[in-house]
C-alpha cells in the first residue's frame, strides 16, 4: 500500500468510533520548502483561502487512522504537483442529511471557492486535530448550512473511505432530519441548496470525486430501505 493508504478507493462502514492517532510531523526537503512558501504567499493574498490547521494522513489500519498536523498551505503544495513528504490528501468530513423520504440536501458550492460551481453533499471540511470526527461533521453541517446540531439525531451511518488518490481519508456521516427542517445556507461557501434522491436530479455536475465516493458506499441507496442502512460495499462485489 503506498504511504499505507493503498492506491485505489475503499470505503468502510464504521461499527465503532474511529481513533485519530498523531504522529510526527515529517521533515521536509527544500523543494518542498519552497513550493509552501510559494503557495502560502499566494494564500496571503486571496479573499477566501485561509491556512488552518489540518491533518494529513500517512496509514490507516481497521479503525485508526495515522497522522499529522500541518495547514492547509501544504495540502494546497500537494495539489499543485508537489509531492508531500509523507502521506497524502488531508482527513476531510462530510455530512449527509437525508428526510424520511430519502430526499438527500445538497450544496452548490460557492463559484469563488476551490470547485466552485459543482455540487456536493449537504456539507464537508477538514477535521481539526482533536475533535470528535462525527461532531466535525455536524460542526461543518451548522457553519455552512446554519443547522443547529440539537435539530439532528444521532448518525444512520458513518463511513470511512480511503481515497481515491490524490485524496486521504474522508469520514462520511448519514444523518436523519426532520422533513420541517430548513438550512439557512452560509452565502460565503454555499450558492444553492437542494433536496433530492440522486445526484442526476441535480441541474448540474456532482463534483466527480465525491460521486466516486457515494458509489463506493452504495449510494443512491434503495429507496425502499430509505429509512435503514445501505449495503456495505463487500456486499456489492
Amino acid at each position: 500500500m503506498a504511504d499505507g493508504l493503498g492506491d485505489g478507493c475503499v470505503a468502510v462502514r464504521l461499527d465503532r468510533a474511529l481513533e485519530m492517532r498523531r504522529v510526527d510531523q515529517p521533515a521536509v526537503d527544500d523543494g518542498f520548502a519552497r513550493a509552501l512558501a510559494a503557495t502560502r504567499r499566494e494564500m496571503a493574498g486571496s479573499e477566501v483561502m485561509f491556512d488552518g490547521v489540518i491533518a494529513i494522513p500517512v496509514a490507516v489500519r481497521g479503525h485508526v487512522v495515522d497522522s499529522y498536523e500541518a495547514t492547509y498551505a501544504w495540502h494546497l503544495t500537494e495539489r499543485g504537483g508537489t509531492p508531500l513528504p509523507a502521506g497524502r490528501g488531508m482527513v476531510a468530513m462530510a455530512l449527509i442529511l437525508e428526510r424520511p423520504d430519502g430526499s438527500v440536501l445538497w450544496q452548490r458550492r460557492a463559484a469563488r471557492l476551490v470547485f466552485g460551481g459543482t455540487w456536493d453533499v449537504s456539507a464537508a471540511g477538514s477535521w481539526h486535530p482533536g475533535e470528535d470526527p462525527v461532531e466535525a461533521a455536524y460542526r461543518e453541517g451548522s457553519e455552512e448550512l446554519g443547522v443547529p446540531r440539537d435539530r439532528l439525531g444521532q448518525p444512520r451511518d458513518v463511513w470511512m473511505v480511503v481515497g481515491p488518490p490524490p485524496r486521504g481519508v474522508t469520514v462520511l456521516v448519514r444523518s436523519p432530519v426532520p422533513p420541517e427542517l430548513v438550512p439557512r445556507p452560509n452565502p460565503a461557501e454555499v450558492d444553492e441548496v437542494r433536496w433530492a434522491r440522486t445526484p442526476d436530479e441535480l441541474p448540474g455536475d456532482v463534483w466527480n470525486v465525491r460521486r466516486r465516493m457515494l458509489t463506493e458506499i452504495g449510494f443512491p441507496w434503495d429507496p425502499e430501505r430509505a429509512s435503514g442502512s445501505p449495503p456495505r460495499a463487500s456486499d456489492r462485489r
